[in-house]
């Protein structure tokens, strides 16, 4: 299951900013205003049933994946703006979770 990715970026080797931008899995990706939310990324979610009644209301859990698994976790975007830097950009980032309930990254 996973809680949570940090993202670090480089521009020709320089890693920029001292500490690498987090973001939260859902169901709670983050807080702030519009412009925060909009950049948290997107996620598959893992969604199940609270009950058995019909209609089915959704609970929205945090990504599952397996190990082995071939697929996407995160993915977000990256707009250039005139006042960044040209260069050669590298985005590094560590995922943090949990298998089978122990710590995992």
């Amino acid at each position: 299951m996973a809680n949570s990715i940090d993202q670090t970026f480089f521009i020709d080797g320089v890693q920029q900013g001292a500490t690498p931008d987090v973001f939260q899995a859902p169901p709670n990706p983050g807080a702030g205003d519009f412009f925060t939310r909009s950049y948290m990324g997107h996620w598959p979610s893992t969604t199940t049933c609270a009950t058995a009644s019909d209609p089915c209301s959704f609970v929205v859990g945090k990504p599952a994946v397996t190990p082995g698994e071939n697929t996407v976790l995160f993915y977000t975007a990256w707009l250039h703006a005139d006042r960044e830097a040209d260069g050669s950009h590298v985005f590094k980032y560590t995922i943090h979770g949990s298998l089978n309930g122990s710590p995992a990254m």
